[in-house]
């Protein structure tokens, strides 16, 4: 029942050409930096503590 009301396409928006190549590159470099931290994590070693954040909530300034 095609042409059916209602109905969805399957194909994903056009976008367009520039936009299309930084979403990629974009892509890419998150990719290698997700395996570039991945490959430090294994690195350390399994009882090592995390490395902590400084907590700025309830801080105010002097």
């Amino acid at each position: 029942m095609a042409g059916k009301a209602g109905s969805h396409q399957t194909n994903p928006p056009k976008v367009p050409r520039g936009r299309a190549d930084q979403r990629e590159r974009l892509s890419d470099a998150l990719r290698a930096n997700l395996r570039k931290r991945k490959e430090q994590a294994r690195e350390r070693p399994a009882d090592a503590e995390a490395p902590r954040r400084p907590t700025l909530i309830g801080k105010t300034k002097a």
